[in-house]
């Protein structure tokens, strides 16, 4: 398990060094290169498994279904 993100800001104010526009492009390229070629194939692509910690996963629950608009039907 990797983190995927680095906290750049943070209660509106900045935090931390924000990367240039060129490290940001080299850093997404190594992460392309770094995935298998089957879940990167346009057309049928290879489902993967995507990892979250149990209190972000309930964070992402109790948000997502705040959120999600609740269809009657009559």
């Amino acid at each position: 398990v990797e983190p995927l993100l680095d906290l750049l800001w943070d209660k509106g104010h900045a935090v931390g060094k924000r990367p240039s526009l060129w490290q940001s492009r080299e850093r997404v390229l190594a992460q392309l290169k770094a995935c298998r070629d089957d879940h990167l194939r346009p057309i049928n692509p290879t489902p993967y498994k995507v990892s979250a910690s149990p209190s972000f996963y309930d964070f992402f629950k109790e948000m997502w279904q705040k959120t999600a608009p609740i269809f009657e039907i009559q």
